[in-house]
């Protein structure tokens, strides 16, 4: 009767207010995400064209720039993903890759995030026949997350590590840093978008780890985390999609 639609129109009000309060507030988010590193390049640039300076503080401005512009590039990126999660429409491409060729694309992009961090990023070294069927920009994305997650938990004069291993017919990423840790009540809502805990330097939308787990999972593989030592070490399982081309069967 009556009392039901007025019930159904309720829940449907709740949720559709639900709904809105999460867009304010991923909106809200996103715009400081955004505003921050956008007032560094602003100011960069405002020095650069406004007084003579000499060319290592214009080196270390431009530094600050792309630095800031790519913190930006990744935040983009991650709201686009989760609208094409959310659509239906994300999707891998895989093909067979070096997985050292990846590793080493992923310390370039990173590298200059951690100098600005001021912490240390190791990449460890891995067999050179070492290949896999995957789509590389995706991993190298999921790898890149997992080191921005590791740079904003570490203090300064600390270590993110990163490295890929062979375990059994299945691929191993896996990124450690040397941080403060999880609380054990936080890990059940990492993979949470816009989920928020722990000690972070900045603000962020919490986009970066649930993606991870959906480019993990549309590879068919999985990604878990271990804080019991000290820090975080995520790691994340590939199958093989076709057989290993080499030092494998």
């Amino acid at each position: 009767g009556w009392a039901g639609v007025a019930l159904g129109n309720a829940r449907l009000f709740r949720r559709v207010s639900d709904a809105v309060r999460v867009r304010d507030d991923v909106l809200g988010i996103v715009s400081h995400d955004l505003r921050n590193p956008l007032g560094v390049i602003l100011a960069s640039a405002g020095l650069l064209l406004d007084l003579d300076l000499d060319p290592a503080t214009q080196r270390r401005e431009l530094e600050r720039v792309r630095t800031m512009g790519t913190r930006m590039n990744f935040l983009i990126q991650d709201l686009l993903d989760v609208t094409r999660m959310d659509a239906d429409t994300f999707s891998v491409y895989p093909r067979e890759v070096s997985v050292r060729d990846v590793l080493h694309e992923v310390e370039e992009l990173m590298s200059h995030l951690a100098e600005g961090e001021g912490v240390r990023l190791v990449r460890e070294e891995v067999p050179e026949d070492l290949r896999a069927v995957l789509d590389r920009d995706r991993i190298a994305q999921l790898l890149g997350n997992l080191i921005g997650n590791g740079l904003k938990f570490t203090p300064e004069g600390g270590e993110v590590r990163f490295g890929a291993c062979r375990e059994g017919s299945h691929l191993c990423l896996h990124v450690a840093d040397t941080g403060a840790g999880i609380p054990e009540e936080q890990l059940p809502h990492l993979f949470e978008r816009y989920w928020q805990g722990g000690v972070r330097k900045d603000d962020g939308a919490g986009l970066g780890l649930p993606i991870c787990k959906g480019i993990a999972e549309a590879h068919g593989g999985t990604i878990e985390v271990d804080a019991s030592g000290g820090g975080a070490n995520f790691r994340v399982r590939i199958p093989p999609l076709e057989p290993w081309s080499a030092g494998g069967s």
